[in-house]
């Protein structure tokens, strides 16, 4: 499976994953989309944690863009080296980790805190009430940090989760995309 990265440094250059049926990788209009949103500037010097990183499109996305750094969490072993090996091909190692296991589990070890939190679960998962509870209670988020879904369009997410803040839904497609920040805005 092939996707291309849509814009920064590194547009047009590929991120190799091998196919799976439970693998759904994140649209190359929906992540020109999800940046067009957030704005060049936003992404510019960011900390980035991709979850449920699949083919790590999303955070190689961001390094494209301009992010100083992004983990990447997923829970299949042979996804993780995909990415690694991603990062390597574009000369990106050295501004991205990878962190293999649950996505549950990780956030509960990670100690730092991230501009950018992209999160594209499988479509048939729903754990948006664990996960955004868990990235809300770690304060995994900066203070003037987003987290940005990517769900089906008939699983209807919390206008909040703690402290965290539906700032903007939008649709393409089958796909979802909605923005969460802390506090009301």
């Amino acid at each position: 499976m092939v996707t291309r990265i849509t814009g920064g440094m590194y547009r047009g250059r590929k991120v190799r994953s091998r196919t799976s049926r439970d693998l759904r990788p994140t649209l190359e209009s929906v992540r020109a989309a999800i940046y067009s949103v957030l704005g060049d500037l936003f992404v510019d010097g960011a900390k980035v944690l991709d979850l449920f990183a699949g083919t790590g499109s999303l955070g190689i996305e961001a390094l494209s863009r301009g992010a100083v750094h992004a983990d990447f969490v997923e829970s299949n072993g042979g996804r993780c080296r995909d990415i690694k090996a991603s990062l390597k091909e574009l000369g990106l190692e050295e501004f991205g980790d990878v962190y293999p296991g649950r996505v549950e589990k990780v956030l509960l070890r990670l100690r730092q805190s991230y501009r950018l939190v992209l999160a594209a679960p499988p479509y048939d998962d729903d754990p948006w009430g664990q996960i955004m509870n868990t990235i809300n209670d770690n304060n995994i988020l900066d203070v003037d940090g987003l987290v940005v879904t990517d769900h089906r369009k008939n699983l209807e997410l919390s206008n909040s989760y703690g402290d965290l803040f539906k700032r903007r839904e939008k649709r393409y497609g089958d796909t979802v995309v909605t923005i969460y920040g802390v506090g009301v805005r």
